[in-house]
């Protein structure tokens, strides 16, 4: 089964599977269902290395109401 997560690629799984090490530094994490530790270990300590999502950012209601004010307003210039 492959990993999904983009965090996979910054780590090698142990081979009991219940912990991961980080390719950039000697740390190894445990493993506790998801990988938010892997994500937020690359966040804090690789943060050039390690984009955050790599995949389109989906939006939040604040920015859809934002986006809206904006083209309501005519703030936000359109380009053709």
């Amino acid at each position: 089964m492959p990993l999904s997560s983009d965090a996979w690629k910054f780590f090698k799984r142990a081979a009991v599977k219940k912990s991961a090490t980080c390719i950039l530094c000697p740390t190894t994490l445990l493993l506790q269902g998801g990988t938010s530790k892997l994500r937020n270990h690359m966040r804090l300590k690789h943060p050039a290395e390690f984009r955050c999502e790599p995949f389109p950012v989906k939006l939040t209601s604040l920015d859809c109401y934002v986006n809206t004010l904006k083209k309501m307003t005519g703030s936000e210039s359109e380009s053709i």
